[in-house]
């Protein structure tokens, strides 16, 4: 529970819920604590899971050879991590935006080591092979350890058994680095840009708060010397109707460099609103849509949960004005969208949590994978800035694919495929750049995924 809080405490960046109309501070912390607290159980519980059958297997099956010994446990760490997957979409359920059975990777340790050459190995068989790689070490070296004959070979056996994993690790690494540079040299590459905007913490986004924050970033854009082949907007930045209406200053810079505008949009639909991708160039309008269709909890729609306790604390007034005007419904992804250019796939906020999501563009086609993230309401927050940057490092190395992430409010980057950062920019409003190739890595996670986990 310890570490799941300390790994969490950026969800404290929520507080205080004024930006929802909850003004009480003590109602504030009473609505939200209890799902805190609940996210961290239901997380913990999996992890109790874990020690208890390890406990067991120690206890009983001893005999059996240590290696044997740290697969078994290595499994069973994976099993539990999976089942752990699912808390999120069982807390947040709810009969008409979520899916009970989505994969929500929140919490893993593999997002806590992607600076090391280790996590290379997602690119295999997902981060269930890096967790499954990290248990089986620290499994060998503490029963190496314990069954050593003096703490000092225990000591020797577990660095021994440590530098040869680094070592290892490193020449994987080394070996998958070649790879990609390769494939970088030899693919056809193009100048891609990812807008920042630094929108303020509030309950509705009105295109008033967005003004400033647009047209700055839309200077940036303008003033930049080179062609820009495309443009990646946040999400919910609506860029093309907003400069439409205001000088048509990027549309002209865009029909000049021939730019592929990738824009977001909430469009209505008969059953509710969408959040839906849309690609846009000066001489075709708009090329293709893509849909979300994991949303997040309380941030996009209310879990069943969610609204009993709003009820019951007497907030009805803010459930209504939640469905009537923040609330999505799930929309399908669709296809990857093709240019003159490449295909690309895309993914919103939330969706980054979900491995499988960015794996089936990537089989599908997709040669370079945008990111539009919606980050105002835990602006600010440090914890929260590396976690959402290290889940777009996992995914950009599972797929074997850049990944380019603009955001309003959070961390602007283009990561490349071995989760390294290319370029990022985490205040202000503006733009980067970066010359991204678009590849066709297929990485055996892509082909066959994490099996025999789904």
């Amino acid at each position: 529970m310890i570490f799941f809080g300390a790994t969490l405490a950026w969800m404290f960046a929520l507080m205080p819920l004024e930006w929802a109309g909850i003004e009480s501070v003590w109602t504030a912390y009473g609505l939200f604590l209890p799902v805190w607290l609940l996210i961290i159980v239901s997380f913990a519980f999996w992890w109790g899971v874990f020690g208890l059958g390890a406990r067991y297997f120690l206890i009983e099956i001893e005999r059996y050879h240590s290696v044997v010994s740290a697969v078994f446990l290595g499994v069973l760490w994976v099993v539990t991590e999976y089942a752990r997957s699912f808390m999120i979409g069982f807390l947040g359920f709810s009969p008409t935006h979520s899916s009970l059975f989505s994969e929500w990777t929140l919490g893993s340790l593999v997002y806590a080591m992607t600076d090391g050459w280790m996590v290379l190995l997602a690119s295999i068989g997902g981060l269930h092979l890096v967790n499954f790689v990290i248990m089986i070490c620290n499994v060998w070296i503490f029963l190496q350890w314990r069954r050593a004959s003096t703490p000092r070979k225990g000591v020797l056996c577990g660095v021994a058994i440590l530098v040869g994993v680094i070592g290892i690790s490193a020449f994987f690494g080394v070996f998958v680095s070649m790879w990609h540079e390769h494939a970088y040299r030899s693919a056809r590459s193009y100048e891609i840009g990812a807008m920042r905007t630094d929108i303020p913490r509030v309950f509705l986004y009105s295109q008033d708060i967005r003004v400033i924050p647009l047209r700055e970033s839309i200077d940036a854009v303008i003033s930049l010397p080179q062609k820009i082949d495309v443009l990646v907007a946040p999400e919910s930045a609506n860029v093309l109707s907003f400069d439409a209406l205001n000088g048509m200053r990027l549309i002209d810079r865009m029909k000049k460099d021939g730019t592929t505008l990738v824009d977001h949009i909430y469009a209505q639909q008969a059953g509710g609103l969408e959040s839906r991708t849309f690609y846009w160039r000066p001489d075709r309008g708009i090329i293709g849509f893509q849909g979300k269709r994991i949303l997040m909890p309380i941030g996009e729609y209310l879990p069943s949960v969610v609204k009993m306790a709003l009820g019951f604390f007497g907030y009805q007034y803010t459930i209504d004005t939640y469905e009537e005007t923040r609330a999505l419904i799930s929309s399908e992804k669709g296809s990857p969208i093709t240019d003159a250019r490449g295909t690309y796939g895309s993914v919103v906020c939330s969706e980054v949590l979900n491995p499988n999501s960015i794996r089936s563009l990537t089989k599908a086609g997709a040669e370079v994978i945008f990111l539009q993230s919606s980050d105002a309401l835990f602006r600010g927050n440090f914890l929260y800035a590396q976690y959402m940057i290290a889940m777009a490092q996992v995914r950009a190395i599972e797929s074997g694919r850049f990944v380019v992430r603009a955001s309003n409010a959070g961390p602007t980057a283009i990561i490349d495929s071995l989760g390294r950062v290319r370029v990022k920019k985490d205040n202000g409003n503006g733009v980067i750049y970066y010359n991204v190739p678009l590849l066709h890595i297929s990485t055996p996670y892509v082909r066959w995924g994490a099996r025999p986990i789904p």
